[in-house]
């Protein structure tokens, strides 16, 4: 960290004890990437760890609402923005950049998709927190 000439960290600059203690919860978080970037990186992770494969089409994979498959393309697309860094933890997953010769576009997806992309979400949201939630038709008052 290099103060300022008040003692003063950078603006929004986390001082070593921040930055230690957000290394214990996560060692993989980076307050210099995207936080969707994040989430979906660590959503990806752990579908692999848990024996999952990496998504072959648009919404083969929904994992807490996110469409794995559409976040890896993005990726592939914009390797070279990227940090090197976050190209690595993709290329740990099996996730590469996109060859010269290869199209890859926005993975375009239907009504259809988008429908069974949030009924997954929210089914996966049930299983997770067990919440029962009535409809409020057949709720008496």
């Amino acid at each position: 960290m290099r103060p300022g000439k008040t003692g003063v960290p950078y603006a929004g600059e986390l001082s070593e004890s921040r930055q230690e203690a957000l290394a214990e919860i996560d060692p993989g978080w980076s307050p210099a990437w995207e936080i969707g970037w994040q989430r979906n990186y660590r959503l990806a992770l752990a579908h692999v760890k848990a024996g999952g494969s990496l998504p072959a089409g648009p919404s083969a994979v929904i994992v807490q609402g996110e469409d794995l498959e559409a976040w890896i393309a993005g990726q592939r697309v914009g390797w070279d923005k990227l940090m090197p860094a976050q190209q690595y933890l993709l290329e740990t997953l099996g996730i590469e950049p996109a060859a010269e010769s290869e199209v890859v576009g926005p993975v375009r997806r239907s009504q259809d998709d988008r429908w069974n992309a949030n009924l997954t979400a929210a089914r996966q949201f049930h299983t997770r927190e067990g919440i029962r939630v009535r409809h409020a038709s057949t709720s008496k008052k």
